[in-house]
This record gives structure tokens, sequence and C-alpha cells, in this order.
């Protein structure tokens, strides 16, 4: 696509892999046919390929757009002729197909429509002329050569009436005639027909005949256009008869009111209906009657006012009575003082809208709501006003009869029976809950069902269960509280509810034991050191400490004297009392084996080893001291016969003395146990614990 002013090219369309034969555009439509046998349609300014129209069995030569009608400008159709010898029919809008065109022999190589007929040109030597709707062939052009090219010749007014042009160029090189053409054009004049109006017009195309004879020629016959119901007009003498013969053509009014009329009715104006016509006032009479004080001519524009003001118009009272014809400056008088239906205010002061002068005794005797009755119902009360009647007899007088409103079935009974049964006997009464539960709407059939298994207020056990192995001394808490309370209570409150330890020792107990369980089996319970060392821990730490680490726990002396002494005082235990402690003989013997338990021993001679720098007497009388390891060579210098004795006993005496240290020291070990069973005995009260 391409620009004249600018020579630039503006737009390209990508149609098929072959070559394009031909084009033809109308409006935003565009349509190629390429040697692929397909039409392609499409949109100029978006350059949108619409439709694709396959149906053809050789290349498509030439392309011809159809417009809706001759005077519509709209396009509707395509027309295409094909190498297969054939014409196709295309509709623009959906691609669909429309009509084959089937006669020619060779290939169609040319095709043009104009004035709804359509004309093909073939290598078959032949023009043919069709009816593009019904596809029937009208007429057939011999010609001398194959026709390459078809196009229109337009009329030129009444001199040259339209023909179709057909052009020969070389021959197709299937068409079967292997000479050049004559290159010639030929043009061949289309059918012409006269008007039958007989309008002088000669060289009508056939189609516009019906046009011409319908709307353009001057001899049609045609109807008044204003409607006055001449339907033999000559078209040519319309004009004059409009303006000048036409009773229905619109004149001015004569009298200058401003209004056109039609002329048939222009006299009915003047005389009845134009405002600016003369007019007397309707009151006028003849001097022996009455008339109005303004006698002279009215225009009829102003009748309409001078009515309203005309003071001896007759007028008809505004009350509606049935006084006839009152003159209008005698009707105030008459309303005022005389109009039975002037409207009046009842003396008595109900208000009354509309009451007339006379209804009014009717009004005061029967009516009148202010109007002082007694009640009809004879319960005494007298002196009401007649408006208040149906509402005492409604809602106060004590003897009408009235059903119980709550809707308990109570048959009709005087108001004062229905009054009492309402407030102590209806089983459908609204009553208040005894337990103040503040419940809205109880009905008194419904309270024993609410104080039993509704009310919030009302007293229910609680229903927490005695728990197996716990403490409990009555069997499981009775209390009864309200029953909106009761959760609260079972939750928070109740002494048997079950609770975790607040010691997270894990054990779930009942509330009222939890303290018990604090005291004395949480296995995290803080306790102080039973030996008394002033530490406190959780009771579970306490054996570890009382036997590893508390400063007063009971250890066995780590000399093996055989006493069991607090771990604190070990080390004074070690200095000052143990029996096993290292002691110094004071007679400076220099024995590393005395001990405290065995220096007094030592120290006289006795236990092992005897203390060899004690002084001793000889045994045997003589009076001599002498060291105790010399003693015995002392006693055996002194041996005779009769001295061996002494000797003797001497020795018996020393086993004797072993003996008794062998025994003090056995002794001491059995006394030394006590503390280590007290251990023991510690050690197995806190396992089982």
């Amino acid at each position: 696509l391409w620009d004249p002013a600018t020579g630039a090219q503006a737009r390209s369309f990508q149609t098929s892999e072959g070559w394009v034969n031909c084009v033809a555009s109308h409006g935003n439509t565009l349509c190629t046919a390429s040697s692929d046998c397909t039409i392609k349609i499409w949109a100029v300014d978006a350059g949108e390929l619409l439709h694709t129209c396959h149906g053809h069995s050789d290349l498509v030569r030439a392309l011809a757009i159809q417009e809706l009608g001759e005077f519509t400008g709209v396009t509707r159709t395509v027309f295409a002729a094909s190498d297969d010898g054939r014409v196709s029919r295309w509709n623009l809008e959906t691609g669909a197909h429309v009509q084959w065109y089937d006669g020619h022999t060779d290939q169609v190589l040319g095709v043009v429509h104009a004035h709804n007929t359509l004309y093909s040109g073939s290598a078959d030597r032949t023009v043919r002329e069709w009816d593009p709707d019904t596809a029937v062939c009208l007429r057939v052009f011999q010609h001398p050569r194959p026709v390459s090219v078809l196009g229109f010749l337009p009329a030129d007014g009444e001199h040259q009436p339209a023909g179709v042009l057909t052009g020969t160029g070389r021959a197709a090189p299937h068409c079967g005639d292997g000479n050049p053409s004559d290159a010639t054009v030929s043009v061949w004049m289309l059918r012409t027909v006269d008007c039958k109006f007989e309008c002088g017009t000669k060289t009508l195309l056939p189609d516009f005949r019906d046009h011409h004879e319908a709307h353009v020629c001057p001899k049609r016959i045609v109807r008044c256009t204003l409607g006055c119901g001449i339907s033999d007009l000559l078209a040519e003498d319309e004009t004059t008869h409009l303006e000048c013969d036409c009773p229905d053509r619109l004149v001015p009014c004569p009298l200058e009111c401003g209004s056109q009329i039609k002329h048939k009715g222009l006299n009915v104006h003047v005389e009845s209906v134009c405002p600016e016509r003369e007019v007397k006032c309707p009151n006028y009479k003849e001097p022996d009657g009455w008339s109005c004080s303004d006698q002279r001519s009215i225009k009829a524009k102003d009748l309409a006012h001078h009515r309203i003001d005309c003071q001896e118009r007759e007028v008809r009272c505004t009350y509606g009575c049935d006084e006839p014809g009152i003159v209008f400056k005698l009707l105030t008088p008459h309303q005022e003082n005389q109009c039975p239906q002037r409207p009046v205010d009842c003396p008595l002061g109900c208000g009354m809208y509309g009451l007339t002068a006379a209804a009014l005794d009717a009004h005061k005797s029967n009516k009148c709501p202010e109007r002082v009755v007694d009640c009809p119902l004879e319960c005494g009360v007298a002196g009401l006003r007649s408006r208040d009647v149906k509402m005492h007899q409604a809602t106060q007088c004590p003897e009408r009869m009235m059903e119980c409103n709550l809707g308990c079935g109570l048959p009709k009974a005087p108001a004062r029976l229905v009054t009492a049964h309402q407030a102590t006997e209806c089983l459908l009464r609204a009553i208040e809950c005894k337990n103040s539960c503040g419940a809205m709407g109880l009905l008194a059939r419904d309270e024993q069902t609410h104080l039993d298994s509704e009310c919030p207020n009302r007293l229910v056990e609680c229903t927490v269960p005695t728990m197996v192995n716990q403490e409990c001394t009555n069997g499981g808490c009775s209390l009864k509280v309200p029953a909106s309370a009761k959760r609260a209570h079972e939750m928070r409150e109740c002494e048997f509810r079950i609770v975790p330890c607040t010691n997270q020792c894990g054990d779930q107990v009942v509330a009222k034991a939890l303290a018990n369980h604090l005291a004395t089996t949480c296995t995290r319970r803080v306790v102080a050191c039973r030996l008394e060392c002033g530490e406190e821990f959780e009771c579970t730490d306490r054996p570890e400490h009382e036997l590893k680490g508390c400063p007063n726990r009971v250890v066995s002396c780590t000399a093996e004297c055989g006493e069991s002494v607090l771990r604190g005082n070990l080390q004074d235990h070690l200095r000052h009392t143990c029996l096993n402690r290292r002691a110094n003989c004071k007679w400076g013997c220099g024995a590393t084996g005395v001990t405290a338990a065995n220096r007094e021993v030592h120290e006289q001679g006795g236990g092992s080893p005897p203390c060899p720098a004690r002084v001793v007497e000889c045994s045997l009388g003589c009076g001599t001291r002498t060291l105790q390891s010399v003693s015995y060579t002392h006693l055996r210098a002194h041996e005779t016969p009769e001295h061996l004795v002494c000797r003797l006993l001497l020795e018996k005496k020393k086993k004797k003395s072993m003996k008794r240290d062998k025994f003090l020291k056995q002794s001491t070990i059995s006394n030394s146990k006590k503390p280590i069973d007290l251990i023991n005995t510690i050690s197995q009260n806190l396992k089982f614990q």
C-alpha cells in the first residue's frame, strides 16, 4: 500500500508463497487473488487478514467488488474469475461462498460488475452478461480474440449510453491460440429502455428505470404530500398545487395573530378561534335586563380575563349549595350568612372540618366527639366525651368482654376478671425467677422446668468425684453452688478438684491435699538436712547430701581406731582423742608403734613392744633398779633353783597381761560399730522415702 502524495510505502500485506495476480478494494476492505487459487480478504487500517476463501482449482485472474446497493456504498460481496473457467461470488463480511457462475469453456481472464449486472471475459472469445443474484446468463457477446481485460464505460447523460470495454492481449498459454492478438479495445453498448411515462428520457439502463419512474420522472403520478386527498397529480405540477391550490396548505391569519392555518379552515379560525377577533361580554343583555359595566368590544384573547373580573357574571356557590345563578357581587353575602352548605365551627369545640350549617344540629346531637355521654356498658362511669367512649370500652371499661391476651385460651369474660386471671392464674403470664437470675420472658407454666434445669442461679451439687489414692474426709465434694458458678467452682474452687503439684513434680493431687503433698510426699519439696547442718534442698537431693556432702555425717576414723565421728570433727579426733594416734613414751624409748591406747601398757612394760627404757626394781627383792631391757638378764643372774619359780610366775603374769590387752582391743572395736549402724539405718530410710 503506497501513499500517492509522498510515494512512500504505507503498509504491506504478506499474502502467500505464490504471486499476486490482482487486487480490489472498497473502503477499509482489500481483496487479493494469488496463484495459490485463493482469495484473501484484509482489513486495510489494521493490516489484518480477515478471511481466506478456498474453492477454485486454478489460479485466480481478476476480482470485482459489488456494493450492497447503487446508492448505499456498503460493500457486501466480491466476484472472482479463475483459470478453471468459473466465476465465483464471496461474502466480504464472513468469507463464505455465495454463488458459482458456469458457462465459459476456457480460462476466465476478466470480470466487472456495474448497475447490478455482472460481465465476464474469457479465453473462449466470449463476454457473458449475468444476473448476479440468480447466476443466469442474460447475453453472450462473441469476440474475435480471447478477452483478457474488461472495463465499464459509464453513461454520459443522454448522449452516450453505458457500455462494456473489452481488450485483447497476448493469448494465455492455455487458451489454445498461439497467435498474437490484435491488441484492440472494443466497446459493447448496453441495452437501453424508454420511460413508460413518455417523459422523453431514452437511454436509461434497465436497473435505473424503476428508480427513475418512481422518484425522478416529471410525468409520474404522485399524491399530495400535505394529505389533501388528491392522488392524480403529475410530479411537474406538484409545486404549483402545494403553493396555490392545496386546501391543506398553510396560510397566515389575516388578523395577524401569528398562527399558520390550513387554507380550508381559515374562515372558522377568523370567526371562532383567532385570539385577535372581537367578541362581546357574555353577560351583556338588552336594556330591559342587566349588563356589566364594560359593554365595549373585547378581543377574544382578553375574554378569559374579563370573565374572571366581570361583576355581573353568574357563578355557582363555591360551597355547592342548590342556589342557581348567583351574581358574583352577591356571592360573598350569600356564602357568609345564607348558604346552608357554608362551613361553620362546632360550638362544642371538637374542631370538626367540613361541618356545614345544615348539619350542625345533627352533629351536636349525634356525632360531635365532644358531647357528653354515659358508658353504654353501664360500668357506672358518667360524663364521658363521645370521642373517648370507644377508647374507654376498648381499654378501660371493667365490664368490657375480652379474652386473655396472653393466649391461654380463657373464654371471653369481663375485663375485671381477666385482669385478675392474668395477674395470678394465667399459665402464660410473665414472671420473675425466684432465684433472681434475671431471665427474660419466663412463663408461669415453665417456672418449674426453669428452676430445675435452666436457671443459672439454681443450686446444683459439685460433680467432682473422689480421687483414688487421694486423701478425702467426706467422700467427695457435696457443696451446692449456683449452676452458673458450677464450672468456675469445679475448675478453681472445689477442694476435691484435681490440680497439678505447684512444685512441678508431675503428680496430680486433690486440691485439699496439695498442702500435705507439698509438705510430706512431693519429691521436689524443700527439706532440711536431718544431720542439722543447716542446708536446705529438694527432697530427692537429700540422701546424696547426707551420704557424701554433709559436714555432720558420721564417718569411721581413718586411723582405724574403730570410732565413728562427725565428718567435721574428724581432724580434731585424729589429733586428740583417737586411740590409734601416735604417742610418745614418757621414758623416751623412741618406740614407733606406741599409740594412745597402748602407751600406758608400753610404759609399764607390757604390750608389744615393751618399753626398753623403763626402770624397774628387781622382782626378786634384791633392791636393784635396772632398765626394762636388761631386767630379765638381771633376773637370770639371780636365778637359783629356789628362784626358778619366781621367773615362771613372772612369765605367767606377762601372758595374763597380754590377754587383758587383747580383750580391751576387741571390746573397743565392738563399741565402734554403733555409729556405722546409725549411718546404715539413715541410708536405708532415705532410700525408702
